[in-house]
């Protein structure tokens, strides 16, 4: 599915690393300017060298009012009172892991949930879906839910679950929604419920529970909104949430182009009373209350380009490359906000299914930011026990093992 390509970067430096191409675009001209001004006083006449010389200050004008644009685009969307920008966390906290060996049924990890009584991870591996670990032991209690299209079976889950009450949780699968409870007495996974969408509903994408509704994102049409509520007893679907971010005010961004360019993932405040949101494609966290209105819309500045490969039918390599990854996972508790950060360009990454990152960044339900937590491994995944006690993770570059972090909230 196109949605889940994420194609973009981001960097660390600032205005002088973000404008690098333009840099050296600039440099070169100024060589060929001067070498070409040489050349024009032994053939041409004055008119035609300040003819040049008037075009070359022309275009390093416009490249480096495209340059400011760029850099600032994130600037001149603050001026929403929801808005706010920050620089930095005001803390760094770097973590060492605790290795948690597992028999030989993690291969490639890429789903995990802490749930009352186990920990779940999603396999892509393993025969069965679900791998269900004993907490607070971790002792191995098996895999359930075979891959396949035949009964109690699943084709494709979607990796990102929502924790539920009482052992339960829901995640997304190729007709609707489940929900599965597990017994930690006898060590088994139940069907709770089985929602099924319309087809027009099942491109839905991150999906959560939020006060009887389904809530998600259209893959395949640009809503009016940023999501769309689905009642399973009435069977209605509306527009739900706020508008789409301004990440421009000069740009103009096509309702197709919406959907990649605002991918996201979510979670729900345990409580009910919230949830957040972040973003790929810019470092972006917003937090909503339970009925869709947006309270907090926080923007972290780091001098990132606009993904114009993302808007154009052909884009240059340079612009694929220069792209940036920001927020790639989400997780909450009742107190903070945690979101795995990437922070880097495309070019800077390595081709393929990787681990993504070892920066975490933290923040209160207020929007207020916490901290930025430094792994001393990078993760895929990742959940937060319900008490900020301490992160469970899994890592592609490890196998039949997670990482256990505690934390200092």
């Amino acid at each position: 599915m196109e949605i889940f390509k994420n194609l973009f970067g981001y960097s660390t430096t600032q205005s002088n690393d973000i404008n690098s191409n333009d840099k050296e675009d600039h440099e070169q001209q100024v060589t060929n300017s001067m070498s070409q001004s040489a050349h024009n006083n032994n053939k041409s006449d004055k008119k035609t060298s300040a003819n040049n010389t008037s075009l070359f200050m022309n275009k390093n004008i416009h490249i480096a009012i495209l340059a400011i644009c760029e850099i600032l685009f994130f600037i001149s969307c603050t001026r929403n009172s929801n808005v706010t920008t920050i620089t930095q966390f005001p803390k760094v906290e770097e973590l060492n892991h605790e290795i948690i060996p597992t028999p030989n049924v993690l291969y490639t990890p890429t789903g995990l949930l802490l749930l009352d009584s186990a920990v779940i991870v999603q396999d892509l591996k393993s025969d069965t879906i679900f791998q269900v670990f004993k907490f607070p032991s971790f002792a191995y209690a098996g895999g359930f839910v075979k891959r396949g299209g035949g009964p109690d079976e699943e084709i494709f889950v979607d990796p990102f679950m929502q924790r539920l009450a009482n052992n339960q949780f829901m995640f997304k699968n190729l007709t609707g929604v489940k929900i599965l409870k597990y017994d930690p007495l006898i060590d088994t996974i139940s069907t709770v419920k089985d929602i099924k969408f319309d087809t027009s509903l099942t491109d839905m994408y991150h999906v959560f529970m939020l006060n009887n509704h389904i809530i998600g994102v259209r893959a395949d049409v640009a809503t009016n909104k940023e999501f769309v509520s689905y009642d399973p007893q009435t069977q209605k679907t509306d527009d739900f949430g706020d508008d789409y971010p301004i990440v421009s005010r000069n740009i103009k961004i096509a309702d197709e182009d919406k959907i990649q360019l605002f991918a996201k993932a979510n979670t729900v405040k345990p409580d009910g009373t919230a949830f957040a949101s972040v973003y790929d494609k810019f470092p972006i966290l917003r937090i909503y209350s339970n009925t869709g209105e947006l309270k907090k819309d926080i923007r972290l500045d780091n001098n990132q380009r606009f993904p114009y490969a993302l808007i154009k039918q052909s884009p240059t390599l340079d612009e694929v490359n220069e792209m940036m990854q920001n927020y790639r996972m989400i997780k909450s508790t009742n107190h903070f906000i945690y979101a795995l950060y990437i922070g880097q360009k495309t070019k800077s990454l390595s081709p393929g299914l990787n681990d993504f990152s070892n920066i975490i960044h933290v923040w209160d339900w207020d929007g207020n930011p916490i901290m930025e937590l430094k792994l001393d491994r990078k993760i895929f995944t990742f959940d937060v026990s319900p008490n900020d006690e301490f992160l469970i993770c899994s890592s592609l570059g490890e196998i039949n093992a997670l990482y256990k972090y505690e934390l200092p909230l």
